[in-house]
């Protein structure tokens, strides 16, 4: 079954029951929000994570938003496909450069 959600004049959103037994989220749990072509991917923010991020900012002097996308990208073992030459020296990053 789908679930849905709906957006507030406030935005904020409520996650729907079922996935939050499903996932055993609960209240004060951290996302991090990842944009995903006309949609956005909700991962959780767990302290392995965090811990990564706040390394990879020290390290690399990324921005923390920056610091928790990497994060992110190597806890799911992936590639980070970016236009931000931020992440451009950083292993598993396929930069995609703008056309002038």
């Amino acid at each position: 079954m789908l679930a849905t959600a709906t957006l507030s004049s406030k935005y904020q959103r409520s996650i729907p029951k079922t996935v939050r037994e499903e996932q055993h989220w609960e209240a004060g749990h951290e996302f991090v929000f990842i944009p995903k072509g006309k949609g956005v991917l909700v991962m959780p923010l767990d302290t392995n994570i965090a811990l990564r991020a706040a390394d990879l900012h020290c390290q690399f002097n990324l921005a923390t938003a920056d610091a928790i996308v990497y994060a992110t990208t190597s806890e799911y073992d992936a590639e980070l496909l970016t236009c931000d030459a931020h992440f451009a020296k950083l292993s598993n990053v396929i930069l995609y450069r703008k056309s002038a």
